[in-house]
This record gives C-alpha cells, sequence and structure tokens, in this order.
C-alpha cells in the first residue's frame, strides 16, 4: 500500500507540473504550492480507497462513488486548513522574509501546509472506510501528520543539498516537489492502512517426496475458528501423509482463532520439530502435560514429521485454489 499511494502522489506532482506547462496558471503564482498540496492530497487519499477496493474486490460503482468521495473531502478540506494556517502563519511572519530566507520558504513557513494536506487526506479516507475503535481513527490521524512532516522535512532536505545542473531556484523546488510528493504517498499508505489478515488464508503444503505438492487450507473466516488435523490415518483427517514416512495416526494439528492467528499443535509424540529462521522448535507430545505443546506459525516455517514427512505454512490470498 505504500508503494502504491507513493506512486499516485508522484503521479500528482507531475500532473501539476504538466497542467502549469501545457495548459498555463489560471491562478496566482502565491498558489503554487497550496495547488500542488491540495491535488497531493486528494491523488494519495483516492489511491488509498482505490487500493481497498482493489483488494477487496468492490463493485465497480462501490469503487468509484468512494473514491470521488475521498478524493472530493480530501481536496477541499486540504484547501480549508492550509488558508486557515497561511492565515494564522502570517500573523508571526513577514512578508519580506519569505523571499530573504528560503528556509522559511520550504520548512519554518510550510510545515503546517503539509500537515493540514495529510490530515485532510486522512479524513478524507475514513469518511469511505469502516473503522474499529479509536486505534484505528488514532493511526489514520497520525499517519496524515507524519507524511506532511516527512514530506516536508525531505523536500526541504532535498532543497538544499541536492546538487543540480543549475543553480536557479526553481530547478531546486522542481526536485525537492518530486521527492515531497513521492514521500507523502509512501509515508501515508505505510502508516494509515495495511492490507488486512482477512485477505489471506493459512495453507499447508506437502513438501517431502510423498504426495509432494499437495495442500489444504485453514480457512476460517474473521471472526471464526478453525483446525486442521495431519496424520496418516486415512478416514477423516484433513490431510493424510504415509506411514511409512514416520507419521503417526494423529500428528499435528493447525489451529487458527477468531483473531486470524495460527498456531501449531504437537499431537504425537513421535518427532515433531518447526523449523524457522535462527529457530528450532520441539513440539513432541509430553505424556505428563495436561494438555500437547503449540506454537504460533507464520508463513515459511517448515514442520518436519518423523523421519522424512515435511510440510510447508503458508499465507495466500483467499483466491488462491
Amino acid at each position: 500500500m505504500a508503494l502504491w499511494c507513493s506512486m499516485f502522489g508522484l503521479l500528482a506532482w507531475w500532473f501539476v507540473v504538466s497542467w502549469m506547462l501545457l495548459i498555463g496558471m489560471s491562478w496566482s503564482s502565491s498558489w503554487d504550492g497550496t495547488i500542488w498540496l491540495m491535488t497531493v492530497s486528494s491523488f494519495v487519499a483516492m489511491s488509498s480507497t482505490l487500493g481497498e477496493g482493489n483488494l477487496f474486490r468492490w463493485p465497480f460503482g462501490r469503487r468509484v462513488w468512494k473514491v470521488v468521495i475521498s478524493g472530493s473531502v480530501a481536496l477541499s478540506l486540504s484547501m480549508l486548513l492550509i488558508a486557515i494556517w497561511y492565515g494564522l502563519a502570517s500573523m508571526f511572519i513577514s512578508e519580506q522574509a519569505l523571499y530573504d530566507d528560503p528556509h522559511v520558504v520550504l520548512f519554518r513557513y510550510q510545515w503546517g501546509a503539509f500537515v493540514a494536506a495529510g490530515l485532510a487526506a486522512s479524513v478524507g479516507v475514513l469518511l469511505t472506510r469502516k473503522w474499529a475503535g479509536r486505534i484505528y481513527l488514532f493511526n489514520h490521524l497520525i499517519g496524515g501528520i507524519v507524511a506532511g512532516l516527512g514530506a516536508c522535512c525531505f523536500s526541504h532536505v532535498i532543497h538544499l543539498f541536492l546538487p543540480s545542473i543549475s543553480e536557479a531556484f526553481v530547478f531546486d523546488l522542481y526536485w525537492s516537489g518530486a521527492f515531497a510528493s513521492l514521500t507523502f504517498g509512501f509515508l501515508f499508505g505505510f502508516c494509515t492502512w495495511a492490507i488486512p489478515d482477512v485477505l489471506y488464508a493459512g495453507w499447508l503444503r506437502v513438501l517431502s517426496h510423498e504426495r509432494f505438492g499437495t495442500r489444504v487450507p485453514i480457512d476460517a473466516k474473521e471472526g471464526q475458528a478453525k483446525e486442521r488435523f495431519i496424520g496418516n490415518y486415512p478416514n477423516g483427517l484433513d490431510l493424510n501423509l504415509p506411514y511409512k514416512s514416520g507419521v503417526m495416526e494423529l500428528h499435528i494439528s493447525v489451529f487458527v482463532d477468531p483473531n486470524q492467528k495460527y498456531f501449531l499443535r504437537g499431537l504425537s509424540q513421535q518427532k515433531t520439530v518447526i523449523n524457522r529462521f535462527l529457530e528450532r522448535l520441539r513440539l513432541d507430545y509430553d505424556e505428563r502435560k495436561p494438555a500437547p505443546y503449540e506454537a504460533k506459525v507464520s508463513s515459511g516455517d517448515r514442520i518436519k514429521m518423523g523421519q522424512t514427512a515435511e510440510v510447508e505454512f503458508l499465507m495466500l490470498p483467499r483466491e488462491e485454489r
């Protein structure tokens, strides 16, 4: 999502520059920065909503109206918040200082406008996206602030330190605007919304040569639990492996809880090992314990059972079959 939003942030910068070059400016030059930030805020808000719609396979009509609403709200709200910021800042900074000190142009005076654009994008997305609790709201608002401040800082650094073939002030702002737009989209997509676990399901895939490639899903829906059992018993198990590989009648199970967290349980006294990067777990059943051992599993974990049997736990899109 971060890369997706950063692409649209850069697209917004390209759109504004192309408009100014090919069509011309129908506004005062003092509005250049405001128009740019409004466009970036709107494009990034629309990209976040569109990305969610693509992942959840919304109908085309639903995608269109949600994208339009999020972009329109971000555009209008960013203009309002930026105008308020400039009105407040003008009380403390003289207009002459803006032309005499380049530091003021990009950081001391402009950081509030960047934050305003980030908050506007957050509100635009929140109006079209359902959230669960205050943490979700907090993530979006903080994500908008981080995106705005990060873009402002990066723009300031590029403006001051990027070597250019021209010493013209406008050329430096050209590149700083491009990198600021890219940074704004990346930080907004990274901080506000991650691809949810509900879009993925756990799978067990056989790696050993007996029944190689056979796989079963642990595909419980959100808010529900499910358990898959693996062993060599021919009837009733979700995945049957041959006895000659050392697998017992009931060897392991993989359980997904209502929060979409996956756990592996060792149900046999025979060898049961989880191998992962820099870690090795033994889950052999201890008859002296009241319950079997269990461990949380993540995509890429390999489970060795008996002598030669081995399966791998994977997270794949639910559409995968």
